[in-house]
């Protein structure tokens, strides 16, 4: 927003709304000179504020001192009067005038003063006057960034929102590149003065006070929002100034106008989906945020509506969610829908038009529904058709029902997907029961609902299969319309639905059978019915019904060692195992206890098939050291047994083995190193200890973890830099390699001899008489390598050249 000072000719204003002050009858004269304004400029802000003292003004505005201001102690009879800073220093003198009837006023104009605190005083007598100059804000916003121009779309059609602090403001509003016609076509639906739209409907029914040609402007009244249509505005980037008629107010908005084609368009030619469901229907838009979609036709399917569809998030589509159990129940002459009949998805809208028939006495049949799209309420603009395809529902598979458990408690989806969920029919007494539904439809009943209790045609029973004596089975039912007899207990409120998902055709229900007013009885066996009732409007069986069922045994949940427990080996992973009956995933805390040596807890979790194994370090231990074995599981579960240490058998599955590789002698100052592998020979993963140490030095020390069948590498380097003998080792938990590196001075192999003798030949000045084959280094070279060199055997002349050279340099290297 701005508040920079604009001198956009206002004095215009203040002269204009002094010659209506003076004279009703000079306004025609007033604007003779733009005869072509529409409006009632007596509306328009008059730049005029009567101020009193110790009052404001905005800056702009013209501030008036007369008898009627409040608190004035200047005398306007005539002597001079100065307008001064709140320091007191001058700014200038002012004017007294005189108004028709021979009052006398002062007018300050404050477009050039900046915001504070000034003094109007009288020399005369030393009067003195008071006020503020202070400024408002105002900002200017349309509500899109970019709207077509094609006539007759809802995509031409925006807001220009005026909004500031300062109420009953009038805003000058022009724009680069617009006239004023084209201004009264945006803000005046299109409509000008030329269209028969009088100067009255102007200002009253589309808030324009005032249309100014001469200076392309318009006035609207208020802050608030104006419709803006730019349907025949050519293509373009256009920047409006808001600019508040009496004050120094002013902001600027910016709107894109394009000319692309719009393009309104469903993204499949056929929807389809199960009655009883929530039927998917996608529209894709571009260049547009609105349309309208209708579905049905009232001819072909006695059957009508057409709605009104936004995108909001701006993502080029929206997808309605039409639910088939109720889209039927829109009367004719409804105007909303109560987010049940149709909705859309993420931040869209939807919106209902009207419906041309409707109010069935049934949902919608099975069949095609034709699909309509359009720029325009009355569909004189339809861009695409399609079909929403209902077919008839799936009847309910016999076996469509399982039981399952669960170790945590689950509220939701998340709770569901967080935890271990086991398919059984053996449930723990405090364990979670739930119950899976495997349906392709029936999910527009679920949708939004959070208990079953909600329904009464789609309903959970849970009978006991054995009954006392001369006595009904007891029943619980989520249907609250069969509870009655007294064998019948309504628990619609305990059983919640934690997920029903359309598109994975399954629905999740939750079990509180705790809270059961007669809870269900440890050791008894029940069975499970999930009903579609015969009443239901899309039964497949409107006799029978329909029913899926399963059962269950409701069990004393139990943690038990197994008789191998009362023996344990010695070793560094001892493992002890139990089996429970309760959820897997659960948690169980075992330890191993022995006074005066050892107290080893370990949390475990219970496997798939209800089994725990805990695994305890007796490596430092001796076999006949007895110990206690316990185990505390949930629901109050526990059990203990006495145990004691044996020898420990070797692992039958190979442990981890270890191999290394180093020579056994180098030179000083050789490379050498030491390669070892580490392999699991077992059949399961392995973690093991791994050291490796090099003349008594630990060089390295890590836990190893490894897969069964993998192996990890690893290379150390010796330091070789001294002559001895370094020895080293490598071990894991179960295998271990060790060696010795001899490091060798310089000539100590074989005959070879380091210094002056080193065999035949001799390093240093004897190295010349006698070298091989009587050749001779040095001066006593010559004859014998001078020009007979050719008619040397085994030799070319180049050949001597380059052994010359050879030789020349070794005697070089020797010398340095």
């Amino acid at each position: 927003m701005t508040n920079e000072t604009n001198y956009r000719e206002k004095g215009r204003a203040v002269f204009l709304a002094a010659l209506m002050v003076l004279s009703v009858f000079a306004m025609s004269a007033a604007f003779a000179g733009g005869a072509a304004a529409a409006g009632d400029q007596s509306k328009v802000n008059d730049g005029e504020q009567v101020i009193n003292d110790d009052g404001r003004i905005f800056q702009g505005q013209t501030g008036v001192i007369d008898n009627t201001s409040t608190g004035a102690t200047v005398d306007v009879s005539g002597d001079i009067v100065e307008l001064e800073d709140e320091d007191g220093n001058w700014l200038r003198d002012l004017d007294v005038k005189e108004y028709d009837n021979g009052d006398q006023y002062i007018a300050i104009d404050t477009s050039e003063l900046e915001t504070g605190t000034y003094n109007v005083t009288e020399v005369a007598d030393s009067g003195k006057f008071t006020f503020d100059v202070r400024t408002h804000g105002v900002e200017a916003d349309f509500a899109d960034e970019t709207v077509n121009n094609i006539v007759g779309t809802d995509s031409s059609v925006t807001s220009f929102d005026i909004s500031s602090e300062r109420s009953g403001i009038h805003t000058n509003v022009s724009a680069d590149g617009l006239d004023a016609d084209d201004l009264m076509k945006i803000f005046a639906d299109g409509n000008t003065t030329d269209d028969g739209l009088s100067a009255a409907e102007l200002q009253d029914d589309h808030s324009i006070l005032f249309v100014d040609e001469d200076n392309d402007e318009i006035v609207l009244e208020g802050r608030q929002s104006f419709e803006a249509n730019f349907s025949t505005i050519e293509a373009g980037t256009y920047n409006f100034t808001a600019s508040v008629s009496d004050t120094t107010a002013e902001d600027t908005a910016e709107i894109e106008v394009i000319d692309d084609e719009i393009t309104a368009q469903f993204a499949e030619s056929t929807f389809v989906e199960q009655r009883s469901n929530i039927a998917e229907v996608t529209v894709e838009l571009d260049n547009t945020d609105k349309a309208y979609v209708q579905i049905g036709d009232e001819v072909e399917a006695n059957y009508e509506i057409n709605l009104s569809v936004t995108d909001v998030d701006e993502d080029g589509e929206v997808t309605l969610y039409v639910d088939t159990t109720n889209v039927h129940k829109l009367a004719s002459g409804d105007t909303s829908i109560n987010n049940e009949e149709v909705t859309a998805a993420g931040d869209d809208t939807v919106s209902l038009q009207s419906v041309t028939t409707g109010d069935l006495n049934n949902p919608l049949a099975a069949g095609d529904y034709e699909l309509s799209i359009a720029l325009d309420a009355q569909f004189n603009d339809e861009r695409d058709t399609a079909y929403l395809t209902l077919n008839p529902r799936e009847a309910l598979a016999e076996d469509a029902v399982a039981t399952h458990t669960a170790p945590d408690s689950v509220s939701d989806l998340e709770d569901f997907e967080d935890t271990t969920v086991t398919e059984t029919d053996q449930i723990a007494n405090d364990d979670e029961l739930l119950v899976t539904v495997d349906t392709e439809s029936l999910h527009a009943y679920f949708d939004g609902e959070t208990d079953l209790d909600s329904l009464e045609d789609v309903y959970l029973e849970i009978e006991e299969q054995d009954s006392s004596l001369n006595a009904d089975p007891l029943v619980w039912t989520t249907n609250s319309t069969d509870v009655g007899a007294t064998a019948d207990e309504d628990i619609g409120a305990h059983v919640s639905i934690v997920d029903a998902n359309q598109s994975e055709g399954q629905v999740i229900l939750k079990v509180d059978y705790d809270s059961f007013g007669d809870s269900l009885e440890e050791g008894q066996s029940y069975d499970v019915r999930f009903n579609v009732d015969a009443t239901n409007d899309f039964a497949t069986d409107d006799e029978e019904g329909e029913t899926a069922t399963t059962a269950f045994d409701l069990e004393k949940p139990y943690v038990e060692w197994d008789d191998s427990a009362a023996e344990a080996p010695a070793t560094a992973e001892s493992e002890l195992t139990g089996e429970t009956n309760i959820a897997p995933g659960s948690e169980i805390d075992t330890r191993a206890r022995s006074t005066g040596n050892f107290v080893m807890p370990a949390t475990v979790e219970v496997d798939g098939d209800r089994h725990f194994a805990a695994q305890f370090d007796f490596s430092e231990y001796s076999a006949g050291t007895e110990f206690e074995l316990s185990a505390t599981g949930p629901h109050g579960t526990s059990d203990s047994v006495d145990s004691v240490l044996v020898e420990g058998e070797p692992s039958d599955d190979g442990g981890v083995s270890v191999s290394a590789d180093a020579p056994s002698s180098v030179k000083v100052d050789a490379d050498a190193s030491l390669d070892v592998t580490v392999t699991n020979d077992g059949d399961e993963e392995a973690t093991t200890n791994f050291t490796v140490e090099i003349n008594g030095e630990e060089v390295d020390s890590d836990e190893l973890t490894l897969a069964a069948g993998d192996s990890v590498d690893k290379s150390y380097d010796f330091d070789t830099s001294e002559a001895g003998d370094i020895s080293w080792s490598v071990s894991t938990d179960d295998d271990d390699a060790s060696g010795t590196l001899t490091v060798e001075e310089e000539g100590e192999n074989g005959d070879e001899k380091n210094g002056d003798e080193n065999g035949d030949e001799k390093n240093g000045d004897e190295n010349g008489d006698e070298n091989g084959d009587e050749e001779k280094n040095g001066d006593e070279n010559g004859d014998e390598n001078g020009d007979e060199s050719d008619d040397t055997p085994g030799f070319g002349a180049a050949v001597a050249a380059v052994a010359l050279l050879a030789a020349a340099m070794l005697a070089l290297r020797r010398q340095n």
